[in-house]
């Protein structure tokens, strides 16, 4: 037959549990935890153990509710945006991309973007050598001042737009 929640046997173990948790998170060693409480240092370790899986578990439980949650609050939040968005609101349109956002970064929609490092013409992997020479410097130098040559070349050759609002015609 199970022991009652309330047994004083396991009444006694979860104060235990939660001295060598106590002393543990000050700073105390298993084996000074075990002491403290009459177990060995072995036991002292799988308390601590089996305590930190609990808390983890329970941590996890709450970080999905949480989750649900906020998916719930968000999905509210656009389907009462949905009249304005449906009638062309820029600013309803906006909220929604807003929260569209939210959502993906919630459920860990949107994977990471993996950069690679190239060189600063971009052609070919960057490799680094554990040291950047003087010669280096002077070849990245050189390409970024190609690159800010090639810009103003295309800048100055585009047509003149004039600034400011469109003249009405007298």
């Amino acid at each position: 037959m199970p022991m009652s929640k309330t047994a004083p046997r396991r009444l006694l173990a979860a104060e235990r549990s939660e001295k060598v948790l106590e002393l543990r998170k000050a700073g105390a060693t298993y084996l000074q935890c075990g002491k403290a409480v009459g177990v060995s240092e072995v036991r002292a370790f799988q308390i601590c153990k089996e305590r930190l899986a609990e808390i983890n578990s329970r941590c996890q439980e709450e970080t999905a509710e949480m989750r649900t949650l906020s998916r719930e609050r968000l999905t509210l939040l656009l389907i009462k945006l949905t009249p304005s968005i449906n009638s062309g609101d820029v600013q309803a349109i906006k909220e929604a991309r807003q929260i569209d956002e939210s959502m993906r970064r919630l459920l860990g929609l949107d994977a990471p973007t993996k950069v690679a490092p190239t060189t600063p013409d971009g052609t070919k992997e960057y490799e680094y050598g554990g040291r950047i020479t003087a010669d280096d410097i002077a070849a990245y130098a050189g390409a970024i001042r190609s690159a800010l040559r090639a810009e103003d070349t295309v800048a100055s050759e585009a047509p003149e737009q004039p600034v400011g609002p469109p003249q009405a015609d007298a």
